[in-house]
Formats: structure tokens, C-alpha cells, sequence
């Protein structure tokens, strides 16, 4: 028995949605690729900030990071970007950092146990005390 030539096109269009879907998964993987690179050079390029207001928007896609747990993709950069934060003389972004560190802490357990050592043996901890 022939299969109808309706249930072929279904097939076909069925495997085409798999062959986009796997495009678009290495398209997505790519992009990724591209924005942890552009992130990291981004945090280390922060040190360098003087403008307050780029200040404040850099704490808080800190804590952006933190939320979403992508710390663990560059957690050297991130918390020399917040040492650099609470050094800031504005209240607002000094808030953003803090929170920042707290939503670490409260992470998942390898996020909390990074941030708690790199925090113990950085020059942050002076900061903070």
C-alpha cells in the first residue's frame, strides 16, 4: 500500500522543520559564542569607565548576569567589575553590586562556593568590611 502523496508532503515538511531548527540551534550557539567573547571584554574594558550613569547601567546588567547565573562563564571578570563598582562613588551603583554579590551567594551552590572564594581572597573583601 502507496502512502498519499498528503502524508509525504507532511514528512517532508517535518524534516524540513527539523533541518531549520538545527540551523537555527548553531546559529543561536554561535551568537552565544560571540556574546560570552563580547561580554568578557566588555567587563574587563569597565575598569576603565568614568561616565557615573555607565557606571550604574554596567551594575546592573551585573546583576543581570547574576540572576541568570552566567557568572560561571567569567567569574574572574565579573567580580573585578563589581570590586571596581563599590568603588564608585554613587549610592545607586554600589547598591547594584551588593546586590549583585548577594544574588551570587544565593545562587546555585558551584556559583555561591566561586563567589565566596574569590570574594575571601580578593581585595573586595576590604571594600565591603
Amino acid at each position: 500500500m502507496e502512502p498519499s502523496p498528503a502524508i509525504i508532503r507532511y514528512l517532508c515538511y517535518k524534516f524540513q522543520a527539523i533541518r531549520a531548527l538545527n540551523n537555527l540551534s548553531s546559529i543561536c550557539s554561535e551568537a552565544r559564542k560571540g556574546l560570552d567573547n563580547s561580554m568578557q571584554e566588555f567587563l574587563e574594558d569597565s575598569k576603565n569607565f568614568k561616565n557615573p550613569r555607565i557606571k550604574r547601567e554596567t551594575a546592573r546588567l551585573i546583576v543581570t548576569i547574576a540572576e541568570t547565573e552566567h557568572i560561571l562563564k567569567y567569574p574572574g571578570a565579573v567580580l573585578r567589575t563589581i570590586r571596581n563598582l563599590l568603588a564608585a562613588s554613587d549610592k545607586e551603583t554600589k547598591i547594584d553590586a551588593i546586590r549583585a554579590i548577594s544574588l551570587m551567594i544565593q545562587g546555585s551552590h558551584q556559583q555561591a562556593e566561586l563567589t565566596v572564594e574569590v570574594i575571601a581572597d580578593s581585595p573586595l573583601t576590604n571594600l565591603i568590611w
